[in-house]
């Protein structure tokens, strides 16, 4: 299990024994709990990472909870367009940040692959990023653009050495430490409202449409070469 992942049910349970006032809360108070959620009208996805989470903290207790499994709806999810991840990077005067969106959409990157890389992750010369930890635990190679590989030198030239545990982060946030997913969608989330846009979407989507995208960034060759390119390490 990632940590983040492990992060998250902390989160979820946490939420939930402040709501129950006890750390050995009786199931009712989960079904308590559950109906706020719903009342709330938090995501079904939201909604089961919460319970699965408390599942977790009753089996730790010695008790087992059932609960009806929300099956995710099938809506047509919103997309960005070219104007629109344009304008995002246009409203970006930090560069700093202007270069974690753009490595985040041209990499294809999820908000906690980008925290994870570190400065030997990069290699500019052949304008490819090793992502470590990714999906499923997975390491693997991806190809960034022209612009993107300009942008990080910039930003490179610029940023003062920083070491935390030995390893020197690519991106740490003005208090020296490693930037959290959750502030990297608070941050994308500003800048997609400074661009007047007001699509429901976060850095995921971002990620989706560097994905659908592929031809604007990679090189030499074509998506094939990419995805040959894609390199799974067992652990």
């Amino acid at each position: 299990m990632q940590a983040s992942t492990i992060e998250g049910y902390e989160r979820c349970v946490n939420k939930f024994l402040e709501f129950a006032q006890s750390d050995k809360p009786p199931i009712a108070i989960f079904n308590k709990f559950r109906n706020l959620l719903h009342e709330r009208r938090l995501s079904r996805s939201t909604i089961n990472n919460y319970s699965f989470a408390i599942k977790c903290y009753y089996k730790m207790l010695g008790e087992d909870i059932s609960f009806p499994f929300i099956r995710p709806n099938n809506q047509i999810p919103y997309y960005f367009n070219e104007e629109e991840v344009d304008g995002i990077f246009r409203c970006c005067t930090n560069l700093k940040h202007l270069d974690m969106l753009k490595t985040l959409f041209y990499g294809c990157l999820r908000a906690s692959e980008l925290c994870n890389l570190d400065d030997r992750d990069v290699d500019l010369k052949s304008m490819v990023i090793r992502i470590r930890g990714g999906k499923g635990g997975r390491d693997g190679m991806v190809y960034i653009s022209h612009d993107c590989a300009r942008t990080l030198r910039e930003y490179l030239e610029l940023r003062p050495p920083h070491m935390i545990n030995g390893l020197q982060p690519l991106f740490y946030t003005d208090f020296g430490h490693r930037w959290d997913r959750r502030d990297v969608n608070r941050m994308f989330t500003y800048y997609k409202k400074k661009a007047c846009i007001e699509k429901p979407i976060c850095t995921y989507t971002l990620w989706n449409k560097g994905l659908t995208e592929l031809n604007w960034f990679i090189y030499p060759s074509s998506l094939q070469n990419f995805l040959n390119f894609w390199i799974i390490i067992d652990r």
